[in-house]
């Protein structure tokens, strides 16, 4: 069986630090992390994404609270893609 591909991407909202940012994946945000895993099998899975070096950078120099997008997209093995959003994701 092929492994299946998980797809991880966050977004910011854009501010004057992160304003650098070259990839958007919506008006006016940018990529505050992503990753790509797989799974070998059907099971419940705890990721961790680390921010880019923008995504770093909003970080050590915020201006106001932090509030990410989530994007989760499961592709199963010859399949079609599913995506799930969470939006309010809050950094203290």
């Amino acid at each position: 069986m092929l492994p299946r591909a998980i797809d991880l991407l966050a977004s910011a909202w854009k501010d004057n630090v992160a304003s650098i940012a070259v990839l958007r994946p919506a008006r006016k945000r940018f990529v505050y992390g992503r990753r790509h895993v797989f799974a070998k099998r059907a099971e419940t899975l705890s990721l961790t994404l680390k921010p880019s070096a923008r995504g770093k950078l909003l970080l050590a120099h915020r201006s106001y609270l932090i509030v990410l997008r989530l994007w989760v997209t499961y592709t199963p093995s010859h399949g079609v893609s599913r995506s799930q959003g969470f939006y309010g994701l809050r950094i203290p």
